[in-house]
């Protein structure tokens, strides 16, 4: 089962599924970008609890490769690719989370991973590795920017005293600098209408 595509100047990397007794295990092939010759095919090592929503890739337009990220029993872990499909996986470090979640920054090594009690936090893949760059608070502080009214709707069902469940997004400016987004109602602004409120980092 094919999702996701990752391309080089040399290599194509053909990305999917293939499913084992318990959950589902990592499928690559790897391809001549030439040619279309088969260079390689083959399972990493994994387990993929809930499909496609549990793994992505990530591949910057520089010396790096890409790289596959995906999170198995609460750990983000990640491979890198090449050719003959030889690493191995790794677990990041301090990433003790139950998703993942894709902001449609790959070209830029970004993502966010969330913890059981909501708390998320951006990662980016930087010389080959990927580290921790930035928390999200309960609150808009720091290098965030100052909130702004977003949409005027009902907000949804709360899963704390202070927010809502969070949304997350990503956007690359006219500079082409990646910008994470996060949407969500917060109980603790003191605001007449019905309102969301958005915060953003740059990084």
């Amino acid at each position: 089962m094919l999702e996701h595509l990752a391309v080089t100047d040399s290599t194509i990397y053909a990305i999917g599924l293939a499913k084992s007794y318990a959950s589902y295990t990592l499928h690559a092939t790897a391809l001549s970008a030439e040619t279309g010759e088969l260079l390689t095919t083959q399972n990493i090592p994994s387990s993929i609890a809930n499909g496609s929503e549990d793994f992505f890739t990530l591949s910057p337009p520089t010396s790096e490769g890409p790289h596959l990220v995906w999170i198995e029993k609460g750990t983000v872990k990640s491979v890198a690719l090449n050719p003959k499909l030889t690493n191995k996986p790794r677990s990041l470090k301090g990433s003790s989370s139950t998703r993942i979640t894709d902001v449609g920054l790959s070209e830029h090594g970004l993502f966010v991973t969330r913890k059981e009690d909501g708390t998320a936090s951006v990662f980016k893949l930087n010389q080959n590795v990927i580290e921790s760059i930035w928390d999200f608070a309960d609150s808009v502080s720091g290098c965030t920017a100052v909130p702004q009214p977003f949409t005027e709707t009902t907000p949804p069902q709360a899963n704390s005293n202070k927010n809502t469940d969070s949304m997350y997004t990503g956007a690359v400016d006219k500079d082409g600098n990646p910008y994470v987004g996060r949407m969500y109602w917060s109980f603790t602004l003191q605001v007449r209408d019905l309102r969301s409120w958005v915060e953003l980092v740059c990084h």
